[in-house]
């Protein structure tokens, strides 16, 4: 029809009533209005574009790939779109474009803007700051772009804040103040508004290096006790302070992390004087910091407080002992004339000995001792006494008490009575437990022999003229009570008075799991049997284990052959330097025995004197083993031969053939007891060996026909090879 109808008219005629047609057919696509013309980042937004001819809308396109705009629904008047802005979406306007079916696009120039929500925290990184140090810090989270201050807690100073590109990034570079407090910090977030976002325990304040800059006082003089203040660094880390021989840190008492006091005593043996020494700091794991040079101790003045023996005859040759204080530096010992000083000897800064030779013709009576040194002169009034030749009245010097203290039931404790004579002849001296409880005490003789050896509650020595004698006294408590016992001290018959013995008894806190007596469920001999012990301590000092022994009777006999069959292995070897403890150690018992009942136990040596053997009984007993034999145990492995019956099955589909009716009659498994299955013997590949056939009881013909097919298929499929197996030799089922 067009073609006829431009035959008959000009083509400028056409071309104007074309024009004109699609004039008024299609108008222009126009946005007037977008709602909302913000949206916020992080979330989906129903957007609405108002405006004419937008029906033929196909997509929107969005000016940020991090925004994805999709249509709900298209009109002539409305397009209905959502807009999906995600978190690292920058802040400001976006432009629009609009494409529609015919192929045109309307773009719209800042159609909306994108602003931001309030910001969150997510994570920080590095999560540790150390004092006096400049840190950035990485920050992650929403809308850090928004953020106006930052706040990292006390102590925490924040230099300069960052935003990154990307809204979910910035920096921010924190610095520790020396005196912020060590632990954990939150990390709060300020928006323009006034909103925050905190996240709790964020970031952590550890210490620096320890560094000590000055201790003051740095002097102290012998028998002080004073306070010294020590200056620095992360002071705050340190556990221990040492300051060398004869000083002793009682306390240490922190002011802050720059400054802490310390308390000691300076006792009077302290030694080297007048030089200065090292003050180590010891902090936290294996840190530690020396300030060299930082104090001196300083003598005081010397002082003579007594002398041993008080009394010397006539005639006689005598070593003295002097105490006092700074006898370190002594050089001359004067006793008025007659008394010669033979040799002096100041072994320690509160002891000398000196050896004077007394004259025959040497006045008696009380007198006066000078001695004099590297730090002044003492004078000690009538200390000395010069007796005449004739026998004297014996004169013991001994301790009133000796306390040992708490001491567990069943350990030992073991100290030492020191007994003096004071004149210048022997003393024959008995010693000799007269009231209490002599089960819980014993003593030891002078001569060295050992408490195994010797152990008694009566001694007789003879103590040397003006010499010592040193005797052993152990506490053996029996029970959890308080023990108290007298010992009278005789010498040259006549009684010097006594020396009281005290101890109490408590529960023992070593002990074991499973705990004692361990008795282990009778075992098959042959069987090894294995026992964890795990030691158990309440003690707060550590408790060594030297030694595990076992020790083992067998039928109420010692059984030597427990050392040769038996090991005892320790968890968690320590280098060789140290030692096991008690508490963190596990024990393994592995032995293997005879038939026998066995009674012993296992006992650890320590390093305890209240516990020097802690032992573990220990019953165990081994029972012969039985002498039956499984009901099959004759019955030889053979190589498989498959299912007889499925063989046969396969066979007679194969051939067509079947089987007669007889065979589902037969009871194969009372015919076939005399007939043995075909097997194969060993080292014959893929064939079979034959096994010579009994004679068969009489049967229906039929029936041995099909029983002798049977056993041809049989073989046929035994014989073939990758059919090979083991089984046991029995009926035909």
């Amino acid at each position: 029809m067009n073609r006829r109808w431009c035959a008959r008219s000009s083509w400028l005629a056409t071309l104007a009533a074309i024009c004109l047609l699609a004039g008024s057919a299609f108008g222009e696509p126009a946005v007037t209005q977008v709602i909302p013309d913000s949206v916020p980042r992080g979330g989906r937004t129903t957007l609405q574009l108002i405006g004419t001819e937008l029906d033929q809308a196909d997509h929107l396109i969005v000016s940020d790939w991090r925004i994805e705009a999709s249509i709900l629904s298209v009109a002539a008047e409305e397009i209905v779109a959502e807009l999906a802005v995600s978190q690292r979406a920058v802040a400001g306007p976006r432009d629009l474009a609009i494409s529609f079916v015919p192929g045109t696009e309307l773009l719209i120039v800042e159609a909306f803007e994108v602003v931001a929500g309030p910001a969150m925290l997510l994570s920080v990184s590095p999560q540790q700051l150390v004092r006096d140090r400049a840190e950035i810090v990485d920050l992650v989270g929403f809308n850090l772009d928004a953020v106006q201050s930052v706040d990292g807690g006390g102590g925490v100073l924040v230099e300069e804040y960052t935003p990154s590109v990307d809204p979910t990034r910035a920096t921010v570079t924190f610095t520790a103040d020396h005196l912020a407090a060590l632990g954990s910090r939150d990390v709060t977030l300020w928006g323009a508004a006034g909103e925050a976002d905190t996240l709790e325990s964020a970031l952590t304040v550890v210490p620096g290096a320890l560094t000590v800059d000055a201790l003051t006082p740095s002097t102290a003089t012998r028998g002080d006790a004073r306070i010294l203040h020590a200056v620095g660094q992360n002071l705050d880390t340190v556990q221990s302070v040492l300051l060398g021989n004869g000083i002793l840190v009682r306390s240490i008492q922190l002011l802050d992390p720059t400054a802490l006091d310390l308390s000691i005593e300076v006792l009077q043996t302290a030694l080297p004087v007048g030089t200065g020494r090292d003050a180590t700091f010891l902090g936290q794991g294996e840190e530690r910091f020396t300030l060299s040079q930082a104090l001196t101790v300083q003598a005081g003045p010397l002082t003579l407080l007594s002398i041993r023996p008080g009394e010397v005859s006539q005639g006689s040759e005598v070593a003295l002992t002097l105490d006092g204080t700074n006898l370190d530096g002594l050089t001359s010992f004067s006793a008025g004339e007659e008394v010669q000083l033979v040799e002096l000897d100041p072994i320690s800064p509160v002891r000398a000995v000196v050896d004077i030779a007394v004259a025959s013709e040497a006045a008696t009576g009380y007198r006066s001792v000078t001695v004099q040194g590297q730090f002044g002169q003492s004078t000690l009034p009538e200390a000395l006494r010069v007796t005449g030749v004739q026998d004297l009245p014996p004169r013991i010097n001994y301790p009133d008490l000796l306390d040992f203290g708490r001491v567990e039931v069943g350990a030992r404790q073991r100290s030492s009575l020191i007994l003096f004579n004071e004149n210048p002849v022997y003393q024959d001296v008995t010693l000799e437990i007269a009231s209490g409880d002599i089960r819980d005490f014993c003593l030891q003789d002078p001569e060295g022999m050992t408490m195994e050896e010797l152990c008694t509650s009566v001694l007789a020595f003879q103590l040397s003229p003006l010499g010592e004698a040193v005797i052993g006294v152990e506490f053996r408590p029996s029970l959890q009570l308080y023990s108290e016992v007298t010992l009278s001290v005789m010498a040259s018959e006549q009684s010097l008075g006594g020396s009281t013995l005290r101890g109490r008894g408590i529960e023992s806190v070593l002990s074991f799991y499973p705990p004692a007596p361990i008795s282990i469920p009778p075992v098959v001999e042959g069987e090894i049997i294995q026992e964890q012990i795990s030691t158990l301590t309440r003690s707060l000092d550590p408790t060594r284990i030297r030694e595990v022994q076992l020790v083992m009777e067998r039928d109420g006999l010692l059984y030597p052959e427990a050392d040769e069959r038996s090991e005892i292995s320790l968890s968690d070897p320590p280098s060789p330097e140290e030692e096991p403890l008690f508490g963190s150690t596990l024990v393994t018992v592995t032995f293997q025995y005879p038939v026998g009942t066995y009674e012993g136990e296992v006992r650890f040596l320590t390093d305890r004197s209240t516990a020097p053997i802690v032992p573990l009984s220990l019953y165990a007993a081994v029972i012969p083993a039985s002498s039956e034999e499984p009901a099959d145990s004759s019955l030889e492995p053979v190589e498989e031969v498959g299912d007889p019956a499925e063989e046969w099955e396969s066979d007679a589909r194969d051939q067509a053939v079947e089987p007669p009716p007889e065979v589902a009659d037969l009871d194969l498994a009372e015919e076939s007891e005399d007939i043995l299955e075909p097997q194969t013997t060993s080292g014959q590949e893929g064939c079979c060996a034959q096994v010579p056939m009994r004679q068969v009881k009489a049967v229906h013909l039929m029936g041995a026909i099909a029983l002798l097919a049977l056993w041809g298929a049989t073989r046929r499929r035994g014989c073939r090879p990758g059919r090979r197996g083991t089984r046991q030799a029995g009926r035909i089922h």
